[in-house]
C-alpha cells in the first residue's frame, strides 16, 4: 500500500478476507478466522481502504449449504458457485451507491 500511495496518493484498495477451508481438513480454520478483523483495523485506520467481507460471507454460506458445494478442490480453493459470489461482493463495492 505503501509504495502504491507514493507513485498515486489517491489510490484506493479493497482488503479481500480469506474464505475458509474445509472444516475436515488439516488447515487452521480458527487462524484465517482473525485476517478479516484485522483487515478492517487496517480500513478503518486508512482512507480509500474498503474490506470484502468473505470470511464472513463463507461462514454464513456455510451455515446454509455443504462445503462440497463451494469447493474446487475440497480442501480450500472455490469452485465456480463460490467464485461468483467473491464477484458480486467486489462489484458490491465498487459500484456507486445511491
Amino acid at each position: 500500500m505503501k509504495a502504491a500511495l507514493k507513485v498515486n496518493p489517491e489510490t484506493e484498495f479493497i482488503l479481500v478476507s480469506t474464505t475458509l477451508p474445509n472444516p475436515q481438513s488439516k488447515w487452521s480454520k480458527h487462524q484465517l478466522e482473525t485476517f478479516q478483523p484485522a483487515l478492517e483495523e487496517i480500513a478503518k485506520e486508512k482512507n480509500g481502504v474498503v474490506v470484502a467481507p468473505m470470511t464472513e460471507i463463507h461462514k454464513y454460506l456455510l451455515s446454509k449449504k455443504r462445503y462440497s458445494d463451494m469447493s474446487g478442490n475440497g480442501i480450500n480453493h472455490p469452485n465456480d458457485f463460490l467464485v461468483r459470489i467473491y464477484a458480486q461482493t467486489l462489484s458490491e463495492l465498487l459500484i456507486p451507491q445511491k
